[in-house]
């Protein structure tokens, strides 16, 4: 079984590279990456 990582930050001037680089590393097929803010709970990308 693949093992499926999820990657976020709260705002626009971040980035998920170097989450998504780690969660490959560790081994991850697929790498789904979000931005939310923290005051949000909304996480579409998490919920699909």
């Amino acid at each position: 079984m693949a093992l499926v990582g999820y990657a976020r930050v709260s705002t626009e001037d971040q980035t998920a590279l170097q989450q998504a680089v780690a969660l490959t590393a560790a081994g991850c097929a697929l790498v789904h990456r979000e931005t939310a803010s923290g005051a949000s709970r909304a996480r579409p990308v998490l919920n699909k």
